[in-house]
């Protein structure tokens, strides 16, 4: 950032903040190597539905010495929030100390998501990233063969597809390889406090936002839009609280509020409305509140994350959505593969 008595200069095009393109649209990544992956991923695949309630089985896999300050980090977090999804979420929390006691607990899991709580090792000067095990480091491209991977994975750890990664064998493309259709991992290190934070308000999502977008929108809502907008709030909130309020701040909760909105109302200028309402706090020009947000960005954690695979091709979908497709069928006899229409898989 500049120096307090360096001028500010107005950015090249004043009053069109450019955001990262995850948090201006919605899009994932398909590795590129390795080639198999790539092309497995490349493939058109036929949209997969899963009702709210599968959508709302969790595991969450822990694993953390007993020494590390970081051990009850996530579970304090749900425990805070725990209000907000617990008459919704069913959610397992295993602790596991030794790699097959994860296998296991993978094996015994018929959810939809997995979440890993833990501390990634990046591959940036070895050649294959790992998650620990406690003691242990973990090649997760080892476990092919073994394991029964959920189509969603959340990796809450460090460098789990690390932007200076030296190949292709990230943990990230390990999941993809075992299974997972897509994985939430993280480009560098994160916060502990942030990222299980993080995980805690995906939840409160999960069980509040979900079936409520189903009823809005009248239709199926996809695992890319409750990702996405996870993370746009997430960066309101990182911008907020640096430039605006902490979150038991009337101010925080006004402006929060209104970013939230917009958010999941899929207004696509909630950003530059935020940008707007943290001038008018600050009492600044537009100018200067897009150089003191652009500061915000370029540190926070929401950019961190990324969405690889395809999550977009998970849809949620509840019995009123199936009951609207059946009838258009039945009104229309057949589908029109033409006009983009396809076959929708319940799990129930």
């Amino acid at each position: 950032s500049a120096p307090s008595s360096q001028k500010l200069e107005p950015p090249a095009n004043p009053g069109r903040f450019t955001l990262p393109l995850s948090f201006a649209r919605n899009c994932s990544r398909i590795p590129v190597t390795p080639g198999n992956i790539m092309m497995a991923q490349l493939v058109p695949q036929e949209p997969v539905s899963i009702r709210p309630e599968a959508i709302r089985k969790v595991l969450v896999i822990s694993s953390f010495k007993d020494t590390d300050p970081l051990k009850n980090m996530l579970s304090g977090s749900l425990e805070a929030v725990k209000e907000n999804w617990e008459n919704q979420i069913d959610l397992t929390h295993v602790w596991v100390s030794t790699v097959d006691e994860f296998v296991a607990a993978l094996n015994a899991f018929d959810g939809a998501i997995l979440i890993f709580d833990g501390h990634g090792v990046p591959n940036s000067e070895t050649p294959i990233s790992k998650i620990a095990i406690a003691d242990h480091q973990l090649d997760v491209w080892s476990l092919r063969g073994r394991v029964k991977c959920p189509p969603i994975v959340i990796l809450s750890a460090c460098d789990t597809q690390g932007v200076d990664a030296s190949s292709h064998a990230t943990v990230g493309n390990g999941f993809i390889a075992l299974g997972a259709q897509t994985v939430v991992g993280t480009f560098l290190p994160v916060h502990g406090a942030r990222s299980a934070m993080f995980i805690a308000r995906l939840m409160h999502r999960i069980a509040e936002y979900v079936p409520a977008a189903i009823r809005a929108f009248k239709r199926s809502i996809t695992w890319i839009d409750v990702v996405s907008g996870m993370l746009r709030m997430l960066l309101a909130t990182e911008v907020i609280v640096a430039l605006v309020g902490k979150p038991d701040t009337e101010e925080f909760k006004e402006l929060q509020g209104a970013a939230n909105n917009e958010i999941n109302s899929r207004n696509s200028d909630w950003f530059n409305k935020l940008i707007d309402r943290v001038a008018n706090f600050r009492k600044v020009d537009r100018a200067t509140a897009e150089r003191l947000v652009q500061d915000v960005v370029a540190r926070s954690d929401a950019i961190r994350y990324t969405q690889l695979g395809n999550p977009e091709n998970i849809l949620i979908s509840d019995d009123t959505i199936l009951d609207g497709v059946l009838e258009a069928y039945a009104m229309n006899g057949s589908a029109d593969q033409s006009a983009g229409t396809y076959t929708l898989t319940y799990n129930r």
